[in-house]
């Protein structure tokens, strides 16, 4: 008697185009893989350090012990940083940049936070003359104390997600700025001085001093409140 015919094909005979599929999926996964590379820290130091590594995709998955976190070049680049535990995490940056195309925290987890004081070290995109993304769905958000500053050429900046974004030194970038969801808040006066500010979404700290704030230009509309 032969054998039964197998099950779960995708059409055809029996090992001809599902395996065909496989094989071509198995490809698709191994060229993803050696393009793209996760790398896994703890939100505490005291050896919890992001390594430069352009394709790699940074996440904070452990809690680690005490301490920030640190750069491991005094030009660090990552595809990204993201926050993936309930422990709220900063990056040391002082004397130091951390290039990279975007910060995210999801919803439910912890903030993250850029640089130990304001103005300590900068934050830039990895892509010259290109975009940064900070990307807040939670409570505790994301905090930019680091000096975002441009990457060779004007550089923009796009603010995603529910949660909040605090921008809390003088930055030195000369893109456009975006607010795509939830707040930007400005912690510094200064911290859209060279910056257009294109949709709304902008909230201006009132613990700055005079409530003076400098932005480099803005382009609306923007809604009454």
């Amino acid at each position: 008697m032969s054998a039964p015919a197998a099950s779960g094909r995708a059409g055809g005979p029996a090992g001809s185009s599902a395996i065909r599929f496989i094989t071509s999926a198995s490809i698709i996964q191994a060229r993803w893989r050696s393009a793209c590379i996760t790398t896994d820290i703890a939100a505490r130091g005291p050896s919890s350090t992001i390594v430069s590594n352009d394709a790699s995709f940074v996440r904070i998955n452990t809690p680690g012990e005490s301490g920030p976190i640190l750069l491991g070049a005094p030009v660090t680049r990552v595809a990204s940083l993201s926050q993936n535990t309930g422990v709220d995490s900063t990056v040391e940056t002082a004397g130091k940049v951390l290039q990279t195309s975007g910060v995210s925290v999801p919803a439910g987890k912890a903030s993250v936070t850029i640089g130990a004081a304001a103005g300590s070290g900068t934050l830039a995109a990895i892509a010259a003359g290109g975009d940064l993304a900070l990307n807040s769905d939670a409570g505790g958000g994301i905090t930019v104390n680091a000096v975002v500053a441009n990457n060779g050429s004007a550089s923009s900046l796009t603010k995603t997600g529910s949660g909040d974004v605090k921008l809390a030194a003088p930055n030195t970038f000369s893109g456009v700025t975006t607010i795509g969801g939830g707040a930007l808040v400005l912690a510094d006066g200064k911290a859209l001085q060279n910056s257009t500010l294109s949709t709304g979404g902008a909230v201006f700290d009132s613990s700055v001093d005079g409530h003076a704030f400098t932005v480099g230009g803005c382009r609306g509309p923007f809604p009454k409140r």
